[in-house]
């Protein structure tokens, strides 16, 4: 269980170092753009909708969040050693689920990450699975790179 709780804390601080830019631009115009996004979400919001939940199709949508997803099963893969340990497959399993979330929908599971004031994400875990501070903060940092 200690061996689980300090690979999970790594992987923790691993994911904090992974940034997901837009095309041509740096971390530090990538996070601009996002805060704008977020504290200005009325005034995007008819334009990012047209685009995201009208333009895109469930296949180009899955495509952007396999950018994440591809970008986090590569720090899996390094950080876990036995790639048929029980404890690695329930973080996979997490941010299987996580994916899938964002994707429900047409897309609508990421989109009220960004619209939704509360965590509706989190909904899927309060059943089911007991998670701990730190695969809630894994689970945290993949939902912000997916945005």
């Amino acid at each position: 269980k200690q061996w689980y709780q300090r690979r999970v804390a790594i992987t923790a601080g691993a994911l904090s170092d992974i940034k997901i830019r837009f095309p041509g631009k740096d971390d530090a115009h990538t996070q601009k753009l996002v805060k704008e996004l977020t504290v200005n979400w009325k005034f995007h919001k008819p334009r990012i909708a047209s685009y995201w939940l009208v333009k895109l199709d469930s296949s180009k949508r899955k495509k952007l969040i396999d950018i994440v997803s591809d970008s986090v099963y590569a720090v899996l893969g390094k950080i876990w050693v036995s790639k048929s340990s029980a404890e690695e497959v329930r973080l996979q399993h997490l941010f299987h689920r996580l994916y899938l979330r964002m994707l429900w929908s047409n897309g609508q599971g990421l989109w009220n990450c960004f619209s939704a004031v509360g965590t509706n994400w989190e909904i899927i875990f309060t059943r089911s699975d007991a998670l701990s501070i730190t695969e809630l903060a894994c689970c945290k940092k993949v939902v912000q790179l997916c945005k």
